[in-house]
């Protein structure tokens, strides 16, 4: 009987261990919810999100929530609000560690826009990793206390190529980026004023 129990605790344990997370995957460019298949998740230390994104770039809004496999925890239940003058983003994500769990709706929760009376240098460049030297500022609002600049030289899972800075909110710039969703090369962060 002592050797069944321990052969069944092994059994048990190599049931559970090493196998990946199973999340919902897809991508919506409207709404609060989208359908999605089941994937596995490429590494066991994965859990799921849901994530939802409002972007202004030039002027034109984009809309976007996003359902898959995160591999960088410190960006769970967290809010970005981030802008420039030519560029703003709101984001919002959730985490799950369950296989499937990040099933439903998610919404963005309401924010405070209010300028705070920071400033941060501003920029946007689509085509350059390079942000150029204007003099030009852009006044942070809420929870915006950081100036962040990141650029991305296109070689990234995106082949984004650009150069932004301006205010972000507070902790964002020491999250651990994902290497499989950004091409962000360089960061750089400072206190505003």
């Amino acid at each position: 009987m002592k050797y069944l129990i321990v052969v069944l605790v092994f059994v048990m344990g190599a049931i559970t261990i090493g196998e990946a997370r199973w999340c919902i995957n897809c991508t919506a460019n409207s709404g609060v919810d989208c359908d999605g298949e089941s994937v596995e998740c490429e590494n066991e230390g994965d859990f799921c999100q849901k994530a939802t994104s409002i972007r202004s770039v030039y002027g034109q809004l984009r809309y976007q929530v996003i359902k898959g496999c995160k591999s960088v925890s410190g960006s769970c239940n967290k809010f970005v609000n981030a802008n420039t003058n030519e560029f703003w983003l709101l984001l919002y994500s959730e985490c799950c560690y369950d296989d499937n769990c990040n099933t439903g709706e998610i919404y963005m929760p309401k924010q405070n826009t209010t300028e705070n009376g920071l400033n941060c240098p501003s920029s946007l460049v689509i085509g350059s990793d390079q942000c150029g030297t204007g003099n030009e500022t852009v006044p942070c609002k809420g929870d915006q206390t950081v100036c962040f600049m990141f650029a991305a030289d296109g070689t990234g899972p995106d082949k984004a190529n650009y150069c932004m800075k301006g205010c972000i909110s507070e902790g964002v710039c020491e999250l651990p980026t994902d290497a499989s969703t950004t091409s962000t090369t360089s960061r750089s962060c400072k206190p505003a004023q």
